[in-house]
């Protein structure tokens, strides 16, 4: 059973290694990780931000809809979605819609009553 891979892992622990991956670190390299782990911390709130601006429109949002949802500058928004690419590369849209799928249930409109949620968002479909 320990040679499974991890199937059920936090959102944090994808974009730690997303952002691991995308810096051609190495998750034997203590230095590679602590260097991945403010990157991926970035990324997995920007991408769970980002999910749950798309989940409650009809269609992926760009810079402007993420910004007017979030009620942040386009700067800010523009930030947010390279902290997201910095983890998960051109793919990180597939990411935000994956995430969008597993949000619970109840509409979360407020930044930090997403941030204490996001980090520990369980996700199988990304593993």
């Amino acid at each position: 059973m320990s040679g499974m891979a991890k199937t059920n892992r936090t959102l944090l622990e994808l974009c730690v290694a997303g952002a691991l991956e995308e810096r051609g670190g190495s998750a034997s390299n203590l230095r590679d990780v602590l260097s991945a782990v403010p990157a991926g911390t970035r990324g997995c709130e920007a991408i769970f931000l980002w999910a749950i601006a798309a989940a409650a429109s009809d269609e992926f949002p760009g810079v402007n809809e993420y910004a007017a949802w979030w009620d942040v500058t386009d700067r800010q928004a523009r930030r947010d979605r390279q902290s997201a690419r910095d983890c998960f590369g051109d793919a990180w849209p597939e990411v935000v819609k994956a995430v969008a799928k597993r949000l619970p249930a109840e509409r979360i409109e407020r930044r930090a009553d997403a941030i204490r949620l996001g980090p520990n968002l369980r996700v199988p479909s990304l593993a």
